[in-house]
């Protein structure tokens, strides 16, 4: 989980384990939550989702990678309607989970996870996405009701327990990038940032910072890996088309063109 955005506030934790990113917090007869399964890909400062699960009420739903969907254990194949409200679809790159409580799950089968909440459920949650409450100085509560200060320990703390997959319970903290490569890293990562590139249209209504920070720092916890560089723009890319913003071909004249990240397509 390379970077986790909440309402704006941007934090980096590198668990390789299962954890709580939304459930509901309060008491309340509409129960949820979504979990994900966190691995290395050969690197071990760097981890990505490796599948996520949606449990509403006592249906359970995992999507994992390759976008394979699981419901209550039997794989499903998309479009398909579910108990208590719930659809899952294909929707471009993603496999979405849509809820009738106001929940809704974007998942690309690889590492890139969109949770889009409801106004009417504000206040009402937690997890590694924070509380939804529009104060960030509560983001950071821990299942006991504490409020961390450390990203890491924050984190840690919303581990769930899974006998089927070994992990270090203590998140890794990268070493600190090397400061040349750091460099290099931000000029490449300008490209979120520039006002007459390919994703100026969308600085208005999406900050480009917090993305281009995210950038940079994927790039020095994986050591300049290209794909991940493509990723980080297809995130942006992927948060402006969900704030109602069309960027067009905006793999053209970067690296990301069809031709070399072909993941993406």
């Amino acid at each position: 989980m390379l970077s986790i955005e909440s309402q704006h506030l941007l934090y980096h934790f590198q668990g390789d384990c299962n954890y709580t990113v939304v459930e509901t917090c309060t008491n309340s007869s509409e129960r949820f939550s979504v979990t994900t399964r966190n691995e290395h890909r050969g690197n071990p400062n760097w981890t990505a989702l490796s599948s996520i699960a949606v449990t509403l009420k006592n249906l359970h739903i995992v999507v994992r990678k390759n976008k394979e969907t699981y419901v209550d254990g039997v794989q499903v194949h998309p479009p398909v309607d579910l108990k208590h409200g719930a659809r899952v679809t294909l929707k471009g790159h993603y496999v979405v989970i849509d809820t009738s409580i106001g929940i809704q799950v974007k998942f690309d089968g690889d590492q890139e996870l969109f949770i889009q909440a409801d106004e009417s459920l504000k206040g009402k949650l937690c997890g590694l996405c924070g509380t939804y409450t529009d104060n960030q100085l509560d983001d950071f509560l821990k299942p006991d009701k504490v409020l961390e200060q450390d990203p890491n320990k924050f984190g840690d703390s919303w581990v769930v327990k899974d006998d089927s997959w070994m992990c270090n319970p203590v998140a890794v903290v990268p070493p600190t990038c090397d400061a040349v490569k750091e460099k290099e890293y931000e000029e490449l990562c300008k490209i979120i940032l520039k006002s007459s590139g390919p994703f100026e249209v969308c600085h208005w209504h999406i900050p480009p910072q917090l993305y281009f920070e995210s950038c940079v720092y994927d790039l020095c916890a994986t050591e300049g890996n290209s794909e991940q560089f493509c990723k980080v723009l297809e995130a942006y890319a992927a948060a402006c088309e969900l704030g109602g913003v069309n960027l067009g071909e905006w793999r053209k004249n970067t690296i990301c063109g069809h031709e070399v990240c072909t993941f993406l397509t």
